[in-house]
């Protein structure tokens, strides 16, 4: 839908192929019957004598090196607008242009977007000179050969690759002599283009990239083209390829000389054209300068009830256009470089028609006012002025894409109705600022981009697609069902498998821990560890050592024991829980217990501050030098090499006697 005002002829590809043909046999006489089986392998060999010559190896006139086949042709395009997508790397490029001196050039034939990563242009710099350029991921290549082609004239012009098979040299011909070329430091990656070649243009969609001139027999080759056979182009006498007809350069000049008409007679031209909807409904618009003026046609049927025709993601110097439900009103939101709204205005016109008519509708920003004014059907529908609070600054270039016929591509999911139930048309959107007499001009069909009134095939189109949309609809929302059924019981499955999985590795687990169990149980058999029970104050720390002096020995081949015990992988499963007691250290009521007491004030716990009664105090105190002993043990076992990952500790403050317990513990899953 991006229309540059400039012309474009192409014609068909003509059906000719390579000359066949063969001479006629001689004859022998056959009157001897000896001389009969020898005259017909004498006529067999001259028939495969004529077929390898004219069929295999065919004329001269007709036989060059590596001559192109008319499979080779991987694009020939007959109109403007065709695209098409390349699967084969293009070697050679070849076409008809005709620029005056005063032409700016622009994209021939390309396929370069900021998005993609491989592609290929070929253009006419603001110089007259060709230029090809090709992308692959980080490989850019572009050069320009020193030739002007803005002669008046037309001119045959083909850039092709060198026959070598790297690829290491770009030619460049003009009327099928050779005018420049470049030999790579680095060979050109076989480049597919990522998206479809476009003719007179390329999907960054900015008007000085559109070509401005003629063009004719576009062709895209998949071979390279040598040198005689570019000549044999140029001059038309390779049927293959035909030469430029005086039809072909009658009917480019006609419509040339149209246009320029239509633009000396009107003030908008398709130079200010930013983006447009024409006769299809693509799912977005990406605008690339600031917008300034927006004009559509829109009928809403019986039961219709309009909706968001345009919207941007809410954001810096976006908009959203709609059709109010209620009444059938145009409305326009559009907001500032702050992402807040600083046009809401809605127009006092309906576009409900008892007639069912198209009804053409236009928004326009004068800035010498500050101010948006409506339009519908020629007419003015309503003005608004610059919300306060949103400055004064002209409005810039949309930081998002303009999505058709919803609000933004987030917010249409399966479950919801957010398109636009109506018909569009024409949504065109302008960097210049619409006349009054313009739009009249619109709206009455005479302007030269308004394709003279919707016409009726339009209308077709706007209700096939509405149906179209809305079967697409109803197929995400089937297809957002199955895939939440199907979600749900793969996520069953998947709950189900990793539940028989913690249920497996739980009971080994708990297999494992039993088995640990009885082999500690087995070990411990007439053994313990044992603590200095002598409180002392200044050397407190004796009481919690597991490797004093006293008991260093017994202690550490019992520790080393447990922790051989563990080594073995048959209990990866289980967690040792070290569990130390203290005791009364003999005496019934632990508040009489001089160690106890000691402990206390060691501790710190008889300050008054702490609010602690006498039990308190010593339960306190005892639990800490549980706690203590139980960090030791743990200590010692992870330096006999027990992971401290695989354990864990527990005290007992106050028990019956002290002791130090080893239990093992099945470590279940979550």
């Amino acid at each position: 839908g991006f229309d540059t005002g400039v012309p474009l002829a192409m014609s068909g590809l003509l059906d000719a192929g390579l000359l066949r043909g063969g001479p006629v046999p001689p004859t022998y006489d056959t009157t001897v019957g000896l001389a009969l089986p020898f005259g017909i392998a004498v006529i067999l060999a001259a028939a495969l004598a004529s077929v390898h010559r004219y069929i295999i190896d065919p004329p001269e006139d007709s036989k060059r090196k590596r001559v192109p086949k008319r499979r080779h042709i991987i694009m020939a395009p007959e109109a403007w607008d065709e695209k098409r997508s390349i699967r084969t790397v293009p070697r050679a490029i070849e076409c008809w242009v005709k620029m005056p001196p005063t032409a700016r050039g622009g994209v021939l034939v390309g396929s370069m977007s900021e998005h993609i990563d491989r592609g290929v242009n070929l253009e006419i710099n603001d110089d007259g000179n060709p230029v090809l350029v090709v992308r692959n991921r980080d490989f850019d290549f572009d050069w320009a050969a020193d030739t002007d082609l803005r002669t008046g004239t037309w001119v045959h012009l083909v850039m092709t690759f060198s026959s070598n098979a790297v690829m290491d040299m770009v030619l460049c011909f003009v009327n099928g002599q050779e005018v420049d070329n470049s030999v790579l430091d680095e060979r050109i990656p076989n480049t597919v283009p990522s998206l479809a070649m476009l003719v007179g243009r390329d999907y960054t969609y900015r008007v000085d990239k559109a070509f401005d001139g003629e063009m004719a027999h576009l062709r895209i080759w998949s071979c390279v083209l040598p040198d005689d056979v570019v000549e044999s182009h140029a001059t038309g006498t390779n049927r293959i390829y035909p030469s430029l007809t005086e039809a072909d350069k009658s009917d480019a000049a006609k419509e040339l000389e149209e246009r320029k008409l239509d633009a000396e007679l009107y003030p908008f031209h398709g130079k200010w054209l930013n983006a447009q909807l024409r006769s299809m409904w693509p799912d977005q618009a990406i605008l690339n300068a600031p917008l300034v003026s927006i004009d559509l046609w829109v009928r809403l049927t019986p039961g219709a009830t309009g909706g968001i025709v345009c919207a941007g993601t809410p954001g810096p110097n976006t908009l959203t256009l709609s059709i109010v439900r209620e009444t059938g009103c145009p409305r326009l939101v559009w907001y500032s470089a702050e992402a807040r709204p600083m046009f809401d205005l809605t127009l006092m016109a309906t576009v409900r028609r008892i007639t069912l008519d198209w009804v053409h509708v236009a928004f326009v920003y004068n800035q010498a006012a500050n101010r948006l004014v409506g339009y519908v059907g020629g007419d003015p529908a309503g003005e608004g002025y610059r919300l306060m609070g949103t400055g004064s600054d002209p409005p810039g270039i949309p930081l998002s894409a303009i999505h058709y016929g919803k609000e933004s591509v987030e917010s249409v999911t399966a479950d919801s109705l957010d398109w636009f139930d109506g018909e569009v048309s024409y949504v065109r959107f302008w960097t210049s600022e619409l006349r009054a007499y313009g739009i009249q001009t619109h709206a009455g069909g005479e302007m030269v981009h308004s394709a003279r009134t919707v016409l009726p095939e339009d209308m077709r189109l706007a209700q096939l697609q509405r149906e179209q949309r809305m079967e697409a609809l109803q197929e995400r929302r089937e297809h957002a069902r199955v895939q939440a059924e199907e979600e749900a019981a793969r996520r069953e499955e998947q709950e189900a498998e990793a539940r028989r999985l913690r249920d497996e590795q739980d009971r080994i687990a708990k297999r494992q821990a039993a088995d640990a169990q009885v082999k500690v149980a087995t070990f411990m058999v007439g053994k313990r560890v044992e603590f200095v029970d002598t409180i002392n104050s200044s050397k407190l720390e004796d009481s919690y050592d597991v490797e004093h002096p006293t008991f260093a020995k017994a202690n550490k081949d019992v520790l080393a024991g447990i922790a051989d015990l563990f080594s073995d992988d048959q209990f990866s499963r289980v967690r040792l829980e070290v569990h130390c007691k203290t005791g009364t250290f003999g005496s019934g009521d632990p508040t009489r217990s001089r160690p106890l007491q000691t402990l206390t004030k060691a501790l710190g716990l008889d300050n008054r501050s702490l609010g602690l009664d006498k039990q308190a105090q010593v339960k306190t105190a005892a639990e800490e030098l549980a706690k203590r002993r139980a960090t030791s043990v743990r200590d010692s076992l992870m330096r006999a090499g027990v992971p401290e990952a695989r354990m864990q500790i527990k005290w007992t403050g106050l028990a019956q006697t002290s002791e130090v317990a080893f239990n093992p513990k099945p470590i279940v899953l979550d």
